[in-house]
């Protein structure tokens, strides 16, 4: 496996860190960083790590760094799952809203979400039993309830693109299920190979190797307490078998997680992230404490803030970098867009400068989730 595997964890990402900031910018010199989700655990690990060197940090979108590096894998979903589900009803919800002529889901104008989600958990749920045949798909195979909900699953990561996946469901339900294929085909070429566990591995406490009884336990009551999409979480994020990681890294940091900062720090969470829950959010913020960080709730779906644009959350951070400005305490920012965008919408009642940064923050968020 190489010498080179026992430094691919979190710690040994810090002191990188520390080494290239002291070698552009001098010994010593505050370190500026922005991290979204697994980089939300970069920097919890960073202002614990290197508290005297904290210049500007935000995290957004923030995986809890304790959970993370002590409570084995397969017990994660219990947390991290917390709204996930949330938002599938109101991806649903929203479609309803925007009715048959942007949601390829919505059958008439005056039906709900419910009746919409009803629709296609039952399609979901009967492919346990009949999945479907996809002879099309660039890798011709069956859609299977597993596949169809990883497919969903990704999708409530990015509200921008639940237009999108609106129509492959709907397709799916027609019977076409190529498109919901082809992506979940993607989606594994991303998770073949053993570069996460390498982090979330060499991060990981040593603990002892779990009893099936004890994983599938824990499994079933999340599927049937958390999140629907639990076993989904499980099968398309290969962090399970830490026990038998073969090698040791040269540092792994376990806290504490409450130094006192230089600098106070900026943490972002949404109401509804479906990966990183706005609870992770808090419990960083109270661990560091209120002369250390600074909450901002951004009030909208999706996996970081970045999943929707916000002038109010945008014009915060902008502050904190330029003027080293924190947000009001219980600070909350609505989002400026819509997953299911109306074509009437017009912002013509924002001042220019606001309508270039809107304009700047979409093609932000189409970059980053496409």
């Amino acid at each position: 496996m190489g010498e080179g595997l026992r430094y691919m964890g979190t710690s040994t990402v810090v002191r990188d860190i520390d080494f290239i900031t002291s070698l552009l910018d001098g010994k010593d010199a505050l370190i500026n960083f922005y991290g979204l989700s697994y980089g939300s655990a970069i920097g919890q690990y960073l202002v614990n790590m290197l508290p005297e060197r904290v210049g500007h940090v935000v995290i957004d979108g923030v995986l809890d760094a304790v959970s993370w590096s002590t409570v084995p894998s397969y017990k994660w979903e219990r947390t991290f799952l917390v709204y996930t589900d949330d938002v599938y009803k109101l991806f649903m919800s929203e479609c309803a809203k925007a009715g048959p002529s942007q949601c390829a889901l919505a059958m008439s104008a005056n039906e709900s979400g419910e009746d919409i989600l009803a629709r296609v958990e039952d399609f979901v749920n009967n492919l346990y039993y009949e999945p479907l045949p996809v002879p099309n798909a660039t890798a011709p195979g069956i859609l299977t309830n597993g596949r169809a909900r990883v497919y969903i699953l990704n999708a409530l990561i990015s509200p921008t693109s639940w237009p999108d996946a609106a129509h492959d469901i709907a397709q799916a339900l027609a019977g076409n299920g190529t498109a919901m294929l082809n992506a979940d085909n993607e989606g594994l070429q991303e998770t073949k190979d053993l570069e996460r566990s390498a982090v979330s591995c060499n991060d990981a406490r040593p603990f002892a190797p779990p009893t099936p009884e004890q994983v599938i336990d824990e499994q079933l009551y999340d599927q049937a307490h958390v999140s629907r999409f639990s076993l989904a979480t499980v099968t398309s994020e290969p962090d399970a078998g830490c026990q038998f990681w073969p090698v040791t890294p040269p540092e792994r940091f376990q806290g504490p997680w409450n130094r006192t900062l230089k600098n106070p720090m900026l943490i972002i969470s949404n109401t509804l992230d479906p990966a990183t829950p706005l609870t992770s959010g808090q419990r960083a913020q109270e661990r560091q404490g209120n002369d250390s960080a600074r909450l901002l709730i951004q009030d909208g779906p999706g996996h970081t803030s970045i999943a929707l644009p916000s002038l109010c959350k945008s014009k915060a951070v902008r502050a904190y970098f330029v003027n080293d400005t924190l947000p009001a305490v219980g600070t909350v920012c609505p989002v400026d867009a819509s997953p299911f965008p109306n074509a009437t919408a017009t912002t013509q009642t924002m001042s220019q400068a606001d309508r270039d940064l809107l304009e700047s923050l979409i093609h932000l968020t189409n970059a980053i989730f496409g």
